[in-house]
């Protein structure tokens, strides 16, 4: 191998954080499987478990204890299991595509030599922001649709909500739960029950799709100005 072509390998390894965000989202992809798989095994297993104690237990228990340990079950199956296996998702996926964003606009930032970082930048939202950078500032050409920016930034605002009262809007501001709300409403696959907020798992592999077409406008954009190219590929 040629010094010019080793040094151009290692640059690329060493420096583009391009190849760092295909890992994760291939790494992100397995392991958005791997807990769909197991919610479904640890419902079947508790509801198992809880069934064979209520059966050796149902000799001794009047009815109204029964019809109580059965909606305890079906509670925890249908609503505290899956909250607690997905909600995290959605956290996770937020955080692999702001930290994207920002790794390659540290990358760009120092490549270019601007004085200008994405932190100088100003924007109606994190996705807006970025648009702006990258577009006016690295003169790169994006182009994101508009239902894509939007579905991200109510992405990123569920995020919000999750991450600071774990899906509960009884601890929310009036101002923020009508906010939430309006948010949720056009947020297909997301619902609120009983105060809480619900995922189904048809919303994260959009989230995830919808992430993998956004991000990969952005790693194209790269390989026409430095030449590093990238693919992010849905398994």
């Amino acid at each position: 191998m040629s010094d010019d072509l080793l040094n151009s390998v290692l640059k690329f390894r060493l420096g583009y954080p391009g190849l760092e965000i295909v890992n994760e989202f291939d790494a992100l992809q397995v392991y958005l499987q791997s807990i769909n798989k197991s919610l479904e095994h640890q419902k079947a297993q508790f509801r198992l478990i809880e069934e064979r104690k209520l059966r050796n237990e149902q000799a001794s228990l009047i009815d109204v204890e029964i019809e109580h340990r059965c909606r305890v079950i079906d509670d925890v199956c249908d609503n505290v299991l899956p909250r607690y296996f997905l909600n995290s998702i959605v956290i996770l996926l937020w955080g692999f595509f702001e930290s994207s964003l920002k790794n390659l606009a540290g990358y760009a930032e120092k490549e270019s030599g601007s004085d200008l970082g994405l932190k100088n930048i100003k924007g109606k939202s994190f996705i807006d922001q970025n648009k702006k950078y990258f577009c006016h500032i690295q003169k790169m050409d994006i182009n994101i649709a508009s239902e894509d920016e939007e579905m991200l930034g109510n992405l990123g605002k569920i995020r919000n909500y999750i991450a600071h009262c774990n899906g509960r809007l009884i601890y929310l501001e009036k101002g923020k739960i009508s906010e939430i709300k309006k948010v949720i409403s056009n947020a297909k696959g997301v619902s609120i029950n009983g105060q809480m907020i619900f995922f189904e798992f048809e919303y994260l592999e959009k989230s995830l799709e919808i992430i993998q077409k956004v991000l990969q406008e952005f790693l194209d954009a790269f390989e026409k100005k430095y030449g590093d190219s990238c693919r992010l590929s849905l398994h």
